[in-house]
């Protein structure tokens, strides 16, 4: 069995921060710097930077939400609900939400430190502009008993705020005011700083954040990627402090945020204009106050099927089971994973059953959720088998066996985001003709399953594909 995986970068760690969406078109439970710093681009992008699964995730899915007494709904569906023996294709969406945190009474006081970059690096387009106007549009959503402290580094780092009450500090946007860029760029001084005014407060009970702001370019100090990114990894490891990224502007650095949100359980955003900064920072509060779920894994066991197909992610395949080893999970969380199966007509049964287990953020108990999908076949005893081979091959009956829309959808998303990364391997690789047609062939296979139909989430994507293809 040969499985196709298509994102190849390993295990990134996401842990919800500032996310409460309220439009279906934008959601902010998962890691979208992705998505949000190639639309500002419009450039051919490092393959290593395009992350399939949060193109997939980026805008908000319609999906069930749990039950007043479920902390996670686990959702199963076909493409299409009966297969056809015509094809050999069967598409799975496992979907996965939870609650909406619009009343943050019963969520846990914070205990947050914003680490932010201020040195020369900042200044370009008005970068630190666009990070005062975020920043001030953050703390007038934070609560009176909120802890917030204030670190920002250049050369070296500073403690702006020391870490108070938000009802006990009169001076938070005075200090935000009083940020002006210049020097040089010492993030690891800044992140050490950080943890400091944190673990003044610690408190398992409440919920401890550090929030870097920063375009990575670090250039003083620490400049190696794991060694930066110990401290993170050591204080989530001890004391669940988990540490998470805004990329500032279009040549943020990728990797070594990457390397600290890995380490740190957090998620990557990026800020590169007004669309991005409501994102993040005033639509996107509430996840940040409502963690749900830890250590979250998925397994799914099929049988009477063969695993064509992983979607993003980095699963690890065995014989008939997949286990995904997922971000952790916060509040107003839509998710899905997708994959393709090959019918096994020799087999009288089709299924696959998940079962989610988690630990959950508050009570720590382990729970686990089980769900199991069939699909029923329809024998086609038509005997012409060059018509039937024919038929089989062709995007009709891709289309037949996605006649979920919202599976159309993400499947759709899924195959332009790995063609974009498929399309800037080829191009590192000298084969810039082929990179081309790989765009090419992507848009044409989704203008055909969309065609007469609008759906603004993969018109979004495509407009990032179409662009690229213009400007390349």
């Amino acid at each position: 069995m040969k499985v196709q995986n298509y994102f190849s970068l390993g295990l990134l760690y996401f842990f919800a921060i500032i996310c409460l969406p309220f439009s279906v078109f934008a959601q902010g439970g998962s890691s979208s710097a992705s998505v949000s710093h190639l639309r500002n681009s419009g450039t051919l992008p490092p393959s290593e930077s395009v992350v399939v699964e949060e193109y997939m995730n980026y805008h908000r899915h319609q999906l069930p939400m749990p039950s007043a007494k479920e902390k996670i709904n686990l959702d199963l569906r076909w493409g299409k609900e009966e297969a056809n023996s015509l094809s050999e294709d069967a598409y799975l969406q496992v979907g996965f939400t939870t609650h909406r945190s619009a009343d943050f009474k019963n969520i846990p006081p914070l205990n947050l430190c914003l680490i932010i970059d201020k040195s020369g690096s900042m200044a370009g387009s008005n970068r630190m502009d666009k990070v005062k106007e975020a920043l001030k549009a953050f703390v007038g959503k934070l609560r009176p008993d909120d802890i917030l402290s204030i670190i920002t580094f250049n050369n070296e780092a500073q403690v702006l705020l020391s870490a108070s009450m938000v009802s006990e500090n009169n001076s938070i946007i005075f200090s935000i005011d009083s940020l002006y860029p210049g020097g040089g760029t010492n993030i690891s001084s800044g992140i050490v700083l950080g943890y400091q005014e944190l673990l003044k407060n610690y408190d398992p009970k409440r919920v401890n954040r550090a929030l870097l702001l920063t375009d990575g370019l670090a250039n003083i100090g620490e400049l190696n990627p794991e060694m930066i990114s110990q401290k993170p990894a050591e204080q989530n490891y001890i004391r669940d402090i988990n540490l998470s990224a805004i990329g500032v502007g279009i040549e943020y650095n990728s990797d070594l945020l990457r390397q600290l949100v890995k380490s740190g359980k957090g998620q990557i955003h990026f800020v590169g204009d007004e669309d991005d900064i409501k994102k993040v920072f005033v639509d996107e509060i509430g996840s940040l106050l409502a963690p749900v779920a830890r250590k979250v894994h998925l397994k799914l066991e099929y049988q009477g099927l063969d695993l064509n197909t992983t979607y993003g992610y980095s699963p690890i395949v065995q014989e008939k089971t997949v286990n995904y080893y997922l971000p952790d999970m916060n509040g107003d969380l839509t998710q899905v994973v997708l994959l393709k199966f090959n019918l096994s007509l020799i087999s009288s049964s089709h299924s696959v059953k998940a079962t989610l287990t988690y630990t959950d953020a508050f009570s720590q108990k382990k729970e686990e959720l089980i769900k199991t999908i069939n699909l029923p076949v329809k024998l086609n005893k038509d005997n012409k088998k060059g018509y039937v081979e024919q038929y089989k091959e062709s995007l009709e009956m891709m289309k037949y066996v996605l006649q979920d829309l919202e599976v159309r959808k993400n499947v759709s998303i899924a195959l332009l985001a790995q063609a974009l990364k498929e399309s800037a391997q080829q191009y590192e690789n000298q084969q810039k003709e082929q990179s081309n047609n790989t765009l090419k062939s992507a848009l044409t296979q989704v203008n055909f399953l969309f065609e007469g139909q609008e759906d603004k989430d993969v018109k979004y994507v495509k407009n990032i594909l179409e662009n690229i293809e213009k400007n390349n």
